[in-house]
């Protein structure tokens, strides 16, 4: 589940070395090969494999009659199976391996969606405009194409945010663990790198006048702290919401922190050009390392500092983006 802290709404900045946006071309690569170098962390990189599901976060308790976004697909889920990814928590998920049953290796998220809110089966959002949609296209164990439409513009309420997701979650479910067992974290290796491309569509109207919000970023979401007591930190990195205001002269355009953990959302200093696919790397290490302190760390990123979550969040506000993705990496180097 997304990792969100009760707090206003974010806008988002960053600094060139830490966070990279490479103009491609008007179309998506066809890659077939990694290209970041070191060790990957995530069961699927790419992604490659037909193995996920989606996964609804609202605002709300859910109403009577509300049913949540079926779709799934584990006809790839058979070449990730591996002792690591064994859950009988997601035995509903349908895929049972050699070794039990096994989660998605990745996810779609939605928040402020439905795909049925009420017992009427036509009062959800999913593949309607205003509304959202998710797609997958591509050969099988070749990088996939992954879509993620967010069309808010002509909601009843433009100003309430809404967001769709491509995620990888949690060791044993999307990400490996180390020889010994444990989770990754920020300690290990010199650096924590997300690479990916991206091509934004962007419809550059605004029906919330409040905030133009059309963002895409990339998300890390890390825990720490015992048992009891665990925090959950995010980190967020823009690169694409061109109606934002400038940053500031720090870097940070927003943070906040309560009881459950801190998130700083900072933003590249290169949009991503709409309509253009580019590439798009950040290294995470150094970001947590600068920003230890906003982050509630004062005397330094905590050695148990533990990996949870990277997701690339389309993030809109009265506003209609589409997004597609291909060759997401997650390497330590």
């Amino acid at each position: 589940m997304r990792w969100r802290p009760s707090a206003p709404a974010l806008a988002l900045a960053l600094v060139l070395a830490l966070a990279v946006v490479l103009p491609l071309g008007p179309s998506l690569p066809t890659a077939s090969a990694r290209t970041s170098a070191g060790t990957p962390i995530v069961f699927d990189d790419g992604p490659r494999h037909r193995c996920y599901a989606v996964q609804e976060e609202h605002y709300d308790p859910e109403p009577p009659g509300h049913a949540p976004n079926p779709l799934k697909d584990t006809s790839g889920c058979s070449a990730l199976d591996d002792p690591q990814r064994v859950d009988a928590a997601c035995a509903d998920f349908g895929h049972t391996g050699p070794w039990g049953p096994a989660c998605p290796a990745w996810k779609f998220l939605t928040v402020g969606w439905y795909y049925q809110k009420t017992p009427d089966p036509d009062s959800g959002d999913f593949r309607k405009f205003p509304g959202y949609d998710v797609q997958v296209a591509g050969a099988e164990g070749a990088p996939l194409t992954v879509s993620l439409r967010n069309s808010a513009r002509a909601t009843a309420d433009p100003c309430t945010l809404r967001e769709v997701a491509f995620a990888y979650e949690y060791p044993s479910s999307s990400f490996r663990r180390r020889a010994d067992g444990g989770a990754y974290g920020l300690a290990d290796g010199s650096a924590l790198r997300v690479s990916y491309d991206a091509r934004v569509s962007d419809g550059g109207v605004y029906a919330c006048a409040s905030e133009h919000r059309a963002s895409l970023t990339t998300d890390l979401i890390y825990g720490y702290g015992p048992e009891g007591a665990r925090k959950k930190n995010v980190i967020s990195v823009v690169h694409f919401n061109p109606d934002a205001p400038a940053p500031p002269p720090d870097g940070v355009l927003w943070r906040h922190c309560d009881t459950g953990g801190c998130r700083v959302a900072v933003a590249a200093p290169e949009q991503l050009p709409a309509g253009v696919s580019s590439h798009i790397s950040v290294e995470f290490r150094a970001l947590a390392q600068r920003y230890a302190a906003d982050l509630g760390h004062p005397d330094g990123v905590p050695a148990d500092a533990q990996i949870d979550a990277v997701q690339i969040v389309s993030s809109n506000r009265g506003t209609d983006t589409g997004v597609d993705l291909t060759g997401t990496e997650v390497v330590l180097e």
